[in-house]
């Protein structure tokens, strides 16, 4: 139930609604504490929802924007928030398949599955004519180290079983299907998706999140 409730109405609470998953086959005390935790605020804001904004004017540009973020820790969890003139269309985390040794690293896989997901947006804009076929996807990111990376990024010892995980990233900017765009870490949306934060830093992504504020 809870599932669905993040998928349709209250992405907000996806990464913790994704924590509490990971631990389903075998919680912990702390585990039913925090599910409390979510329950009461999932209560206590139950007039929150996911608002649409109207479509623009036919002569305005359609503007297709994807915020990835990632965290490093026990979970290594990839975040992926996709926007439609404002409007969150995708939110999602999940776990990183093979397990990054840096935060750079984690960002790059973060921004890979961030371009899967904009694709197949963007596809969709483009076949039913809100989109021209040339505009690319901006994946917007907030780690610099990741972001020149992934513009130069040169296979060596090290990193080869990384190789695979973001090879659709680098051949999407050689075609210049996608652009990357660095944002500030406050203005990085996906931030609610990757980690706990506090207020009064999850009322403001909250309200981007939702579409309460542009």
């Amino acid at each position: 139930a809870l599932n669905q409730l993040v998928i349709w109405t209250r992405p907000d609470a996806r990464h913790a609604v994704s924590r509490l998953q990971a631990t389903a086959s075998n919680p912990q005390p702390i585990d039913f504490l925090n599910l409390r935790r979510l329950v009461e605020y999932l209560r206590s804001t139950r007039q929150e929802r996911l608002r649409f904004k109207p479509p623009p004017a036919a002569a305005d540009k359609m503007k297709l924007e994807v915020f990835t973020d990632a965290s490093l820790d026990t979970t290594s969890t990839a975040g992926t928030m996709v926007k439609i003139n404002g409007t969150t269309i995708i939110a999602k985390c999940k776990r990183i398949a093979l397990a990054p040794r840096s935060a750079m690293e984690a960002e790059l896989a973060a921004m890979s599955d961030g371009l899967r997901q904009g694709q197949g947006i963007r596809q969709i804009l483009v076949e039913a004519g809100d989109l021209d076929q040339h505009e690319p996807v901006v994946i917007k990111a907030d780690n610099a180290a990741a972001c020149a990376h992934a513009r130069g990024f040169t296979t060596n010892g090290a990193n080869r079983y990384f190789v695979i995980q973001i090879r659709p990233l680098q051949e999407a900017l050689w075609n210049s299907s996608c652009v990357i765009e660095q944002v500030s870490s406050a203005d990085q949306e996906a931030d609610i998706l990757t980690k706990p934060l506090r207020e009064p830093r999850v009322r403001f992504l909250t309200d981007k999140l939702l579409g309460h504020s542009s």
